[in-house]
């Protein structure tokens, strides 16, 4: 199997990472504290086993405070090309490839829809789309229809939106630059440990697995992730098929830690998902915050029992709960379905 280690992140990936998040807490009303690295940080805090990596973790949360604090991108942009489904490639992903690899917009909207339907059913003479066949192909898809009009938008308006991104990261750039410093150390151990752990492992199949992969003949790029530190994922494959991994720089060092408290969480979650209503619940709530009585109209179930299924989910951590006025509104967790992957992750 064919892996190179790349021991520096991907800047341009890492600040897109942090107006992600900046994008959501923005698009659910809420302050951008609400979804930065601060918050990961106090819920791993909050473990005594994980107290050692708060080190790492105010590092982190330095490194993207410094960035954000510079640069000021508008919500037009943040509201069209960072949010999507959670089950989607956000439009940014798409615009960053073609800012890296010089695709027009009729190749990126055949990019899109090779990620979006299955080859097989795509004409496979059709190298370049219009705008319009675009539109059609997507049209017929079972997606969200706002991330359509997100797609659609940033292929009809591709140069400017090209020229804004570049923009933006050659402000932010420099801001970065100037805070990898703090960060280097944790780089430098998770290289160290991920090169170790490769060289140990001579079976394809344990290698695939650790890195969750399907094409052992592909070649791969293990980089290191910061923003999504506990997270593992991978981009679309560049032009000449390379495909880039990005692992988080701490996802190993909590699982280790993590193993009876990880079960506990995996098991309260499942359990919380086991109920019907709770995943009708669940469901509701991807699609945008809700309130109580939104919940309860949607469910038709009494107060009483949504807020018995909300304590539920709330416990797993599965939803988070804000205080708007005199009422509370409801947010699906990220962060905690995000666990639940991992946990189940775990097990293959």
């Amino acid at each position: 199997m064919n892996i190179t280690l790349c021991r520096q992140p991907d800047a341009g990936q890492e600040i897109l990472s942090m107006l992600s998040r900046l994008a959501k807490s923005r698009q659910n009303g809420c302050s951008p504290e609400d979804n930065l690295i601060r918050v990961a940080r106090k819920h791993y805090l909050s473990v005594s086993n994980l107290a050692g990596l708060k080190p790492a973790l105010n590092a982190l949360a330095e490194l993207e405070a410094h960035v954000l604090s510079g640069i000021e991108p508008d919500d037009a942009h943040l509201s069209c090309l960072f949010t999507g489904p959670q089950s989607a490639t956000s439009p940014i992903i798409y615009l960053y490839d073609g800012l890296r690899y010089g695709y027009s917009a009729e190749q990126c909207a055949q990019k899109i829809v090779l990620s979006l339907q299955d080859e097989e059913r795509l004409p496979h003479a059709q190298q370049e789309m219009t705008l319009d066949a675009f539109v059609r192909h997507v049209s017929s898809l079972d997606i969200d229809r706002d991330y359509m009009l997100n797609l659609t938008q940033m292929l009809a308006f591709w140069e400017d939106n090209l020229a804004w991104l570049s923009g933006l990261l050659q402000r932010a750039m420099p801001l970065y630059a100037e805070k990898a410093d703090c960060v280097q150390p944790l780089i430098d151990a998770w290289a160290e440990d991920m090169e170790a752990r490769l060289s140990q492992m001579q079976e394809t199949g344990r290698i695939c697995s650790l890195l969750q992969v399907q094409n052992a003949e592909r070649p791969y790029v293990l980089v290191p992730a910061l923003i999504h530190f506990a997270s593992l994922f991978a981009f679309n494959p560049t032009p000449d098929g390379t495909q880039y991994i990005h692992y988080g720089v701490l996802l190993d060092a909590i699982a280790r830690t993590l193993p009876e408290i990880g079960d506990s969480q995996l098991i309260t979650r499942l359990r919380a998902l086991g109920d019907k209503r709770r995943m009708t619940i669940v469901r509701a709530l991807a699609e945008h915050p809700r309130y109580a009585g939104e919940i309860a109209a949607l469910t038709r179930l009494s107060p009483a029992t949504v807020s018995h299924h909300m304590t539920e989910l709330l416990e797993a951590q599965l939803i988070t709960a804000e205080d708007v006025g005199a009422r509370v509104v409801y947010h699906l967790s990220e962060d905690g379905l995000r666990g639940l992957i991992d946990g189940l992750n775990a097990l293959l």
